[in-house]
């Protein structure tokens, strides 16, 4: 049995379509898993003993989905399951001529499916993993809350401590991740609360403020007492990172993600959008601490909210208060 999944988004999306591979697994004795991802986030994938093949799809453009097309129809597989709704996704394994198509059929693009699951991702009160497991509803499996496995090497996990000590960090004192930016995938918390966050934080705990080199504006951190950024890993090299350090302190980003996926302890910080909260998409941490403005209600159209930004309304002393309980325990 030759199975492809399809998750071509973002970093956190592939991370928490991470289960269905452990489902498919329980379901099929023999079976040979693959995933089709975007190139930017297939790594987060790397090292996983139940994925037999990574296809990354490189750019979103004709060209390189027909190569794709190309590689999933040589690729001989018996199921499709696309998990994200982008038409890309759905073309794909009809293009393929994969036999059995599974995805979510509530779109236009669901005509493209010979085994469509109808179920609505908008507004759901379900976590996104379980969201995702709904999926294999056509071959009887009962979903279920459980955290996505992400794995490292032993040599990646030596790096990531070699990396903190030359640093000037200790491994034996706590450490930190703040990962301050986001892509836009919903309203962000100012970057000065950030600022304010590590001014507190650096003078009792090892601070590492990552991110993008360029993107994120992370050179106003620099200078503060307890505090290093980062804005030149790749993506192995900060899941290594994370994995190392006793906190993660960021919003609904695939970095927090993966660091709910590593079981490390997570201070997340949400906005209040319908569609963003942490009810579908919150940490799966053991140990974790949700902070979000308290509104009587958002409808998402931030331009026309006459708060302006609400994230600015989120309390510091309230998140400083859980990032010390947390690392207390």
């Amino acid at each position: 049995m030759k199975v492809v999944i399809l998750r071509t988004d973002r970093i956190g999306d592939l991370v928490l379509a991470e289960p269905l591979i452990e489902a498919l697994h329980s379901i099929y004795t023999n079976i040979c898993v693959d995933v089709v991802a975007s190139e930017y986030a297939a790594p987060v994938l790397y090292e996983n003993p139940l994925v037999s093949k990574i296809l990354a799809l490189k750019e979103r453009n004709i060209r390189c989905v027909m190569s794709m097309v190309e590689e999933v129809s040589k690729g001989g597989y018996d199921i499709s399951i696309t998990v994200d709704t982008s038409p890309i996704s759905y073309l794909i394994p009809f293009l393929a001529g994969v036999r059995t198509r599974v995805g979510q059929g509530r779109r236009l693009w669901g005509l493209t499916l010979n085994k469509p699951v109808f179920f609505s991702r908008r507004c759901s009160d379900l976590h996104e993993v379980i969201l995702n497991q709904l999926l294999l509803k056509p071959f009887g499996y009962s979903p279920s809350l459980v955290r996505p496995r992400l794995f490292l090497s032993p040599v990646e996990v030596e790096n990531a401590r070699r990396m903190i000590e030359d640093f000037g960090f200790e491994m034996s004192k706590k450490v930190i991740v703040m990962h301050p930016g986001s892509l836009g995938s919903s309203a962000e918390p100012p970057f000065n609360l950030y600022y304010r966050l590590c001014e507190m934080l650096g003078s009792r705990f090892q601070v590492m403020v990552c991110g993008q080199k360029g993107i994120d504006n992370l050179e106003i951190f620099t200078g503060i007492e307890g505090v290093r950024v980062i804005d030149d890993m790749n993506i192995r090299e900060y899941m290594g990172l994370i994995s190392q350090s006793d906190l993660f302190v960021g919003g609904d980003t695939g970095p927090m993600h993966i660091a709910s996926a590593m079981n490390i302890p997570v201070v997340a910080i949400f906005s209040p959008m319908p569609d963003c909260g942490p009810q579908r998409w919150g940490p799966l941490s053991d140990r974790y601490a949700v902070y979000m403005p308290s509104l009587s209600e958002c409808n998402g159209e931030c331009s026309r909210c006459k708060l302006f930004n609400c994230m600015e309304k989120l309390k510091i002393d309230d998140i400083i208060t859980g990032v010390v309980r947390l690392l207390d325990n």
